[in-house]
């Protein structure tokens, strides 16, 4: 027969057990949820490396970022499994959440009246009754810790809040005066987001944990006040979402309320975020509050609800937590012997908030570690596919931006050289016509050429037939013609790379110019824009020695042939006998001439190619690192970028209590 000592001694052996085997089990799970986190930190230090700062490689650092914060979350929600029970309290906000979350605790906490700040999540923890004035917790983005005294917290707190507000106040002044700048919707909502990145003053503090004397329910939770959904607007533009911290939750309880049941801005936000794959949180109660302010009609608008949020939810509380929270003061300051206790009692049990602390009792927290556990997997695992996503969407933007470049640098080099085989094709074509001419002209007057004396004739042919500043104004035009073409494409392709390589490219430049991320390539683009002739100029030698040459052995096209009438016909008869005319001869020597010409020309606009391609190229590299890093780095970030991939896989075993008890 087992005695009393020995059923005794099997119970707290048991619950030594149970004991052992959740402190086991949350050591165990911590380590494997964190286990790949230190690796895949690396592999983001390594990437870093080729971002710049947020400006200067914006798109690769704003990915970076998320993934970042990702990953802080992962840390966070494994280290918070040495912390109780988290129990948010969500909803839109002006639903009564503060006032709930007062009545929960028993004492006034919360703001009521008070929009919570966006920016956080306001954390109630349990503080040791020894402690006197214990110390607020300031969690950052980065995961570390501040511990502040709560006057300290409060001001830090509204320091952040006020440059909050001064940064919404700009923002909503820019947007005002870019709408009546006659702005399409596009520029209007690049607008806004370029100003939502760069203006919006986004403070690095998401938790604050106020430490709180006194209250029962913190025994076993912890109760957390969220920011309202879709709560606050800057000039239409959205800033708070609750998808930034309801993967924190183990579980939730969201508030309805009872007069206004139907309302349509409740329900599209619970169907847009409870419906999100991203939304991975089963245990959940509905709280319809403000139920004394439709009294009489309480069961219709339960009813109502269950038709209307049936889909969302399975289980449906109605309160009050405005007479929660009164009958919880009176009960705090009322002796229990008087009349006044009694009418608290039953204010208190009219309020309903008994029947949802008895509900949570005997649900949530009776399975309250498998609960949590399964929770903080759940949301891990959602983060896991919430990172994978990230990087797949990194790379679709990526290899577009890539394939871009690709096919800008492929243009770029076929009208390069469509631009020199035109040239060369207008050379050749007034070069080949001049030659005629030249030829023709010569032959038609020969015999008179030959009665010329010598000088006298080499300058007629010179002034009267070659005629060279003829030639040089007609070469100047080709050339100008051409440099002005080159320099024309250039600047298209920089307007072009520009207007591609951007963050918000319907955007014009001057306003891209407000925030600095292309202050560099805009300079440069400007002084490209501003350079006058720049390509003639550069193509101005090639003129200089066209017509060096050209004039040059225009005197000595006949040298060598006799100046003196009996020379004249001796010459002359030779000449026709056995060898070139004078047109033959002067033709010949001005393709020759020509042709050193033209190999001038081809040398100084190859120089100005190059520098076009040197401006152009830069412009690409300049403009896209400035979005993703070098071109050139990107297959290495790409590597690192799948090794994060590879490493984001969330594989946890589950651990018995034969593995606790043997291993």
């Amino acid at each position: 027969m087992l005695t009393d000592k020995t059923i005794n001694e099997t119970l707290e052996f048991f619950s030594e057990v149970e004991n052992v085997y959740h402190h086991e089990t949350k050591k165990y799970t911590m380590h494997q949820l964190t286990a790949n986190i230190l690796l895949i930190k690396n592999e983001l230090l390594e990437i870093e490396k080729y971002a710049d700062t947020k400006v200067n490689t914006a798109i690769l650092h704003e990915y970076l970022q998320k993934l970042q914060n990702e990953y802080s979350v992962i840390e966070e929600l494994a280290n918070q499994l040495d912390e109780k029970f988290s129990l948010f309290i969500m909803g839109s906000g002006k639903n009564g959440k503060s006032t709930l979350i007062n009545a929960l605790l028993g004492q006034k906490k919360a703001a009521v009246n008070i929009l919570p700040k966006t920016w956080k999540i306001d954390i109630y923890s349990q503080a040791l009754d020894s402690e006197k004035n214990p110390n607020v917790k300031i969690r950052y983005r980065n995961n570390q810790i501040r511990n502040l005294p709560i006057k300290e917290a409060e001001e830090l707190i509204q320091s952040e809040e006020n440059k909050r507000n001064e940064s919404e106040k700009r923002i909503a002044k820019i947007i005002n005066d870019f709408k009546e700048q006659n702005a399409t919707v596009e520029q209007l909502e690049q607008k806004k987001r370029q100003l939502n990145k760069y203006e919006l003053y986004k403070s690095e503090i998401t938790e604050v944990i106020w430490p709180v004397v006194g209250s029962s329910i913190l025994n076993d939770y912890r109760l957390v006040d969220t920011p309202g959904l879709k709560q606050e607007l800057v000039s239409d533009m959205i800033i708070s979402d609750a998808s930034e911290y309801y993967k924190k939750a183990d579980g939730v309880i969201w508030i309805l309320p009872a007069n206004k049941i139907a309302g349509k801005t409740d329900y599209k936000e619970i169907d847009k975020i409870i419906s999100s794959k991203k939304f991975n949180i089963t245990n959940i109660i509905a709280v319809i509050n403000k139920i004394d302010m439709v009294a009489g009609k309480e069961k219709e608008i339960l009813e109502e609800a269950k038709k209307l949020y049936g889909k969302f939810f399975n289980i449906f509380i109605p309160i009050s937590a405005s007479m929660a929270l009164k009958a919880q003061l009176q009960l705090s300051n009322t002796d229990n012997n008087n009349e006044k206790y009694s009418e608290a009692i039953k204010l208190l049990e009219d309020s309903g908030l008994p029947n949802l602390l008895n509900h949570l009792k005997s649900t949530v927290f009776a399975n309250a570690l498998d609960v949590q556990l399964q929770s903080k997997l759940n949301n891990i695992n959602q983060i896991y596919e919430a990172v994978q996503e990230i990087i797949r969407n990194y790379f679709d933007v990526l290899y577009s931006a890539i394939n871009k470049y690709d096919n800008i640098e492929k243009q770029w080099n076929e009208e390069l050289l469509d631009s020199k085989n035109a040239l060369t094709e207008n050379l050749e074509r007034f070069i080949m016509r001049e030659s005629q001419r030249i030829y023709s002209t010569t032959s038609s007057i020969e015999d008179q050429l030959w009665e010329m004396e010598g000088e006298k004739r080499s300058e007629y042919i010179k002034n009267n037939i070659i005629r060279p500043e003829y030639i040089k104004r007609n070469l100047e035009s080709i050339i100008i013609q051409h440099g002005s073409q080159l320099k024309n494409l250039q600047t298209s392709y920089i307007e072009h790379i520009l207007s591609t390589f951007t963050e918000f490219p319907d955007l014009n430049t001057k306003e891209l110019m407000i925030f600095g991320n292309t202050n560099n390539i805009t300079a440069a683009y400007d002084s490209i824009l501003t350079g006058e002739n720049e390509a003639q100029i550069l193509l101005g030698g090639a003129l200089a020695l066209g017509a060096t040459a050209l004039l040059g052995p225009v005197g000595v096209i006949l040298a060598g042939i006799a100046a003196t009438d009996t020379g004249k016909s001796i010459a002359k008869w030779l000449t026709r006998t056995f060898g070139e005319s004078i047109a033959t001869k002067t033709k010949n020597n001005f393709l020759s001439s020509m042709s050193r010409v033209k190999d001038n020309i081809f040398g100084e606009y190859d120089k100005a190619i190059e520098n076009s391609n040197i401006v152009v190229r830069n412009t690409m590299d300049k403009s896209f690192s400035m979005l993703y890093g070098s071109y050139y780095n990107q297959n290495k970030i790409i590597e690192q970028f799948n090794k994060i991939s590879t490493l984001s896989y969330n594989n946890i075993d589950s651990l018995s209590v034969e593995d606790i008890l043997f291993n």
